[in-house]
């Protein structure tokens, strides 16, 4: 666990295991804890590099919030870690992250993860996402706010209960480390002004397009669409999962990880 300082801004990161470096990047308003259960597993095999994208988590500090920023503070971490070149696995605003990283430095990176990912924000998830902003920034209450979050996130029934999905509401609304309503709609105004289907073409490494049967968020038809639109593109599809499939189907998850990766 350690703090990066970058033009006026610290880059929290963490490293754990051995092997090859994958490189994790976080998705809208999630930091180093939104990867669950998956990092024990995958530091047995990789060296994994985590990090909170600004705007989330502990890195904070002056400078624009820009997918573009994202990357460039990615790549800085990259280079103090004296890494020449690494696997990178996004999950959702994490994998626009990740297009723009292979945009910014394609030497350094060797296989791409663009998990419940997509090239450009969809209307209707900026319309979305620009409303949760909105709620959070007159006052919404947190437990209401993460219930409805986790309505487009999770698929119907993984969370059990409705108590259950309560208290794990109450417990994130609860999570010191939280955004701040400017935090998230900065990160929401990023993504919106990012648009990476003309850059597709030049993604020349291999890449895994991860979708999830139930998605809301990103439909299965648009993550193959993305891959399509790759020229080393490959499609697989997580029955059982919704949006956040790395936590609903984390072995399957897993599974894919590793076979793309070795």
């Amino acid at each position: 666990m350690a703090m990066l300082l970058r033009d006026g801004r610290e880059i929290y990161h963490e490293v754990h295991g051995e092997g090859p470096p994958l490189l994790l990047i976080p998705g809208l308003g999630s930091d180093v804890l939104s990867w669950g259960g998956l990092l024990t597993p995958l530091a047995q095999s990789y060296q994994v590099i985590l990090l909170d994208n600004r705007g989330a988590g502990r890195t904070r500090g002056p400078g624009p919030v820009t997918l573009e920023a994202i990357a460039a503070d990615a790549l800085a971490l990259l280079e103090h870690l004296s890494h020449p070149r690494v696997h990178v696995l996004g999950h959702s605003m994490g994998g626009l992250v990740t297009l723009a990283l292979a945009s910014l430095a394609p030497d350094r990176l060797d296989r791409l993860i663009l998990a419940g990912s997509f090239a450009a924000l969809p209307l209707r998830n900026l319309q979305l996402f620009r409303g949760m902003a909105t709620a959070l920034e007159q006052g919404a209450d947190r437990a209401d706010w993460y219930q409805e979050l986790f309505a487009w996130i999770f698929s119907e029934g993984f969370l059990g209960s409705a108590a259950a999905v309560r208290a794990a509401a109450r417990l994130a609304a609860d999570y010191p480390l939280a955004p701040t309503p400017a935090e998230f709609r900065s990160q929401v105004e990023a993504l919106a002004a990012r648009d990476a289907f003309a850059e597709l073409s030049a993604v020349a490494h291999p890449t895994l397009v991860l979708a999830a049967q139930d998605d809301r968020l990103v439909l299965p038809r648009e993550a193959q669409a993305l891959a399509a639109a790759l020229p080393c593109g490959t499609y697989q599809e997580l029955p059982q999962a919704a949006h956040a499939m790395h936590l609903e189907q984390p072995k399957a998850f897993l599974a894919a990880v590793h076979a793309f990766l070795s």
